[in-house]
């Protein structure tokens, strides 16, 4: 008789204690956690192709023949001369554009084109929130009891749900002793 007593008592809390937790966890609509900020940073490099406008091109003179003595000698030895010439040809903020260039017997005896383009980078930092999803969490420890005649360690396992609620199961062992635990989260914010 007894053992059938504590069996209904037990069948009797558990079904109880199915109930709250059905009622719970499965009854209403998922309450948004509060949000958890994690901040990720983002390096975006772009890539600018024309910064400034191109300059305005070089005047020219054009100037009217004048007569003067000529000196054939200086002219003879201007004729020879290698004459080394460095142009820079587009000045801009994306690169420089040169060149070199060797003139001598009145012709130009040898060229180079020369480019240098500078890498110009816009660094921009994003911050994003990211909210991470609520999930369920299960802890194993030991739960110590102090009654009146006896104390006890007892294993336990304890669940923390999505919505913060918490369950934890015990069993003593020594005294054959289920126990059973609801937790619900206090909040004064809304």
């Amino acid at each position: 008789m007894k053992i059938t007593q504590h069996l209904i008592y037990l069948i009797i809390i558990g079904c109880f204690l199915s109930w709250i937790f059905l009622f719970q966890e499965c009854g209403r609509p998922p309450v948004d956690p509060e949000v958890i900020t994690v901040f990720q940073t983002d390096t975006v490099i772009k890539m600018d192709t024309i910064r400034e406008s191109y300059p305005a091109p070089y005047p020219v003179n054009h100037y009217d023949t004048v007569l003067r003595e000529v000196d054939s000698a200086k002219i003879i030895a201007d004729y020879v001369v290698k004459r080394e010439y460095n142009i820079k040809l587009v000045p801009d903020s994306i690169g420089d554009l040169h060149l070199e260039s060797y003139v001598q017997f009145n012709r130009l005896q040898d060229y180079t084109v020369l480019g240098h383009i500078k890498q110009v980078t816009i660094t921009n930092t994003v911050n994003s929130m990211i909210r991470e999803p609520p999930r369920n969490k299960v802890f194993a420890g030991l739960m110590f009891i102090a009654e009146p005649l006896k104390v006890s360690m007892a294993p336990s396992i304890t669940l923390l749900s999505k919505r913060d609620k918490l369950y934890k199961v015990g069993y003593d062992p020594f005294y054959k002793t289920i126990y059973a635990e609801i937790g619900f989260k206090i909040s004064f914010r809304r």
